[in-house]
């Protein structure tokens, strides 16, 4: 009834509405006529491979991460952005566990009020190897080819 509703409103039929929705389909274009590349949300989308990976502006906020004077709020920064290029990029999360588990124990301590975000944070170990490890695997990859919905 509420769907009824909301299209009687609009003044779209049902028709339109669904011929609206398959309108929206994977289609080759004229290479002349659209963009090949671009920079959007963080990512490089590449239409002629159809794949996607960081944008230059993320890259270079990864490649000067500097581990050594690091605190809370810089490793929160870090995180959120090798969290979001292992989504994007489709990173398996397992291999970089030691880091993760690090960086919660962290965000628990400032949860707790035992820390604040300028706290300095010293990375050591495995986990530096994992934290290195993520930065240097997010930099060079780039997605699986990015498939066509189906309609």
């Amino acid at each position: 009834m509420t769907a009824q509703i909301q299209v009687a409103s609009t003044g779209w039929s049902e028709k339109s509405i669904h011929e609206r929705k398959t309108e929206r389909t994977w289609k080759d274009t004229d290479s002349k006529t659209s963009v090949q590349s671009y920079d959007y949300l963080g990512g490089h989308w590449d239409h002629l491979s159809k794949t996607v990976s960081l944008s230059p502006k993320n890259r270079a906020k990864l490649e000067s991460a500097d581990l050594d004077t690091l605190s809370i709020l810089n490793a929160e920064s870090l995180f959120g952005r090798l969290n979001f290029a292992s989504i994007l990029l489709q990173l398996p999360p397992a291999k970089y566990y030691p880091a993760m588990k690090w960086y919660r124990r962290l965000a628990n301590r400032v949860a707790l009020g035992q820390a604040d975000f300028e706290y300095p944070v010293t990375v050591r170990g495995i986990v530096r190897h994992s934290i290195k490890t993520w930065i240097h695997d997010a930099l060079i990859a780039s997605s699986p080819p990015i498939k066509p919905p189906v309609s």
